[in-house]
Order: structure tokens, then C-alpha cells, then sequence
């Protein structure tokens, strides 16, 4: 636990603000407007591929699709693509999905049976499984992409920098004006050692404390 304080109180401090931002961001719920209900499974909720694609580009602006492997199980269609976007934060990640649809045969027949599948079964049927692997991939990036929409007693993304960062900037501000206000250089000596050592070492405090020390030593040699 020390460690992990220690490092939540480093410089990296910053960079973890930066991540909360952005994963409150892309863990919003999607537009009501985008979700539709399933048309093969009642009363579940998803969020159309073109809009998950959308979502893709707006918020990664670079991404890419590799798929990792293919094959029929049983009687479907599976894919397993690697999803590629790039973090403005991180750069460059990836997400691993998997997605099938059963193969079309004609009615009653199994897919086993290889001359009952139809003629474009498969070229319908392998782009399908790709869409819902991209899905399945983007689902685990953040709930914006509809990755937690038929979950129930889900909780919602919670930042745990980003109010310690604003502790921090509100104890900076108390500082400078505590430095400003300071009418002798004991006072401000006092003022100044009785912060903590990060609100010290902070350069606007440093700065504060430099330029109030210059003016009332000009105040003192003018007495």
C-alpha cells in the first residue's frame, strides 16, 4: 500500500488525472437513440455495428482490424479479430473479440451436412462474425461502445485521481495566497516551511514565495 501511495503522489499523479478523464469519458452510456433491441433475442439491448465503427473514429481517429483467426464450430461461423485503436494517452492498444452466427442451410438441415449449406452462407455469414468479434472487442474498451447495456447491478466508472488532483491544485492556491499575504520574511518563512513538501516543491508556490520574499526585502531597505 505504501508503494502504491508513493506512486499517486509522484509526477505521475498527472498522467492518472489524464486517464480518468478520459475513461469517464468513453464509460458513458451511448446515445438511446443509437441502442436497438435485438432482433433474434428479446428484451436484449445492443448497439449497431456502424455505431460502434463511428464511436471508433471519432474518439480513437486511428484504428485497425486484425483478424486473428477463422473457422466454423458446430454449426456457425466464428471470427477472432485483434481490435488495434490508438490511445491518445497511451498510443497504440489492443482489445482481443470473438464473435459467430449460426450457417445458413436450407430448412431443417444440418451444417454438418455440407451440401445443404446455401451457395453464399459463408460470404454472409463470415463478415456477420467479424461485425459482432469488433463488437465484442470494443465492448472492453468502455460502456460507451455498449459493453455493459444488458448487464444488471453494473457500477459506473468512478475517477480516483482526478479529486486528488483537485485537493492538491485548492492546497496550491491556499499556499500562494497565504505567501502574498505574508508582511514580514519570518512570516513568510513560516508560512512557506509549514506546507507539506509537495505543495513545496510546486513551482507556482516556489515562484510565489521567490517574488514576495523580493518585494519586502525592497520593503525593508526602504524603512
Amino acid at each position: 500500500m505504501s508503494e502504491l501511495i508513493k506512486l499517486i503522489e509522484s509526477d505521475d499523479a498527472l498522467t492518472f488525472e489524464k486517464h480518468d478523464t478520459f475513461l469517464t469519458f468513453i464509460n458513458q452510456i451511448p446515445p438511446k437513440s443509437w441502442i436497438k433491441e435485438h432482433p433474434l433475442a428479446k428484451g436484449v439491448d445492443y448497439l449497431p455495428i456502424d455505431k460502434v465503427e463511428l464511436l471508433l473514429k471519432r474518439i480513437f481517429q486511428e484504428y485497425k482490424v486484425e483478424i486473428l483467426r477463422e473457422g466454423q464450430m458446430l454449426n456457425s461461423i466464428y471470427v477472432t479479430v485483434r481490435l488495434h485503436y490508438k490511445h491518445p494517452i497511451s498510443g497504440w492498444l489492443y482489445q482481443d473479440g470473438t464473435g459467430a452466427i449460426a450457417i445458413q442451410t436450407d430448412k431443417g438441415k444440418n451444417a454438418s451436412e455440407l451440401q445443404w449449406i446455401k451457395s453464399d452462407a459463408i460470404s454472409k455469414g463470415l463478415p456477420a462474425a467479424e461485425s459482432y468479434a469488433i463488437k465484442d472487442a470494443a465492448d472492453k474498451i468502455g460502456d460507451i461502445f455498449g459493453g455493459n447495456l444488458n448487464r444488471k447491478d453494473t457500477l459506473s466508472f468512478s475517477p480516483m485521481y482526478t479529486d486528488k488532483a483537485k485537493q492538491n491544485a485548492e492546497a496550491i492556491e491556499s499556499a500562494v495566497e497565504a505567501i502574498e499575504n505574508a508582511e514580514t520574511i519570518d512570516e513568510l518563512a513560516q508560512v512557506y516551511m509549514s506546507q507539506s513538501q509537495a505543495i513545496m516543491n510546486d513551482e507556482q508556490v516556489k515562484s510565489a514565495k521567490d517574488k514576495r520574499k523580493k518585494e519586502l526585502e525592497v520593503k525593508n531597505a526602504d524603512v
